[in-house]
């Protein structure tokens, strides 16, 4: 388990060198970092095999890290091909997870809360919808395009209120959507 780490750490090392120019303008050094990748996927490829015999299909099925490994190693032999899919490859490091004992507690515990989290974004998305309502009902009449109007439709529908909306909470050009329609709702 150790030196299949390492090969991991190694293998996403040489992604983040790969994503230089000069590996791309010289055609022996990309070649080398090909052949790299071919190895490195056959090494995992082999363990992944010694999984499924260790484990056996079923008992590799039950567990998400063993069966994430098989995936990713399946995907990355059926897509390797395509440069779409190669960004794909940097996922490997999330195998190291597993390989933690403390990593894999903490991705647990998210993996727990995820329910939670799905009921107060649920909350949050009646809030947001409610809103939304109203200020299309408040604002929906405020002209648009015209020399004294707004430079944007920002409040003529429902969905372009919510994108409205959702800018103003992420907070970018807020302070711009504001002083337009503060010159119309001035409360």
């Amino acid at each position: 388990q150790g030196i299949v780490t390492i090969l991991i750490i190694v293998n996403c090392l040489l992604l983040a060198i790969g994503t230089f120019d000069f590996v791309d303008e010289n055609p022996s050094t990309k070649s080398a970092f090909q052949t790299t990748y071919t190895i490195f996927l056959s090494v995992y490829t082999v363990e992944v095999a010694m999984q499924l015999i260790y484990h056996g299909p079923v008992r590799m099925s039950k567990d998400p890290w063993l069966v994430f490994d098989f995936f990713l190693v399946v995907v990355s032999w059926g897509f390797g091909a395509s440069s779409s899919f190669r960004i794909f490859r940097v996922i490997r490091i999330l195998r190291l997870i597993p390989r933690f004992h403390s990593m894999k507690v903490v991705t647990g515990t998210l993996m727990a809360a995820i329910p939670k989290i799905g009921a107060m974004l649920s909350i949050l998305g009646v809030v947001f919808y409610v809103f939304a309502v109203m200020f299309t009902m408040l604002f929906k009449d405020i002209p648009v395009g015209t020399a004294d109007g707004l430079s944007h439709d920002y409040f003529s529908r429902l969905d372009k209120t919510m994108l409205t909306l959702f800018q103003l909470m992420t907070m970018v050009n807020w302070a711009s959507i504001s002083r337009e329609v503060a010159e119309y709702v001035p409360w």
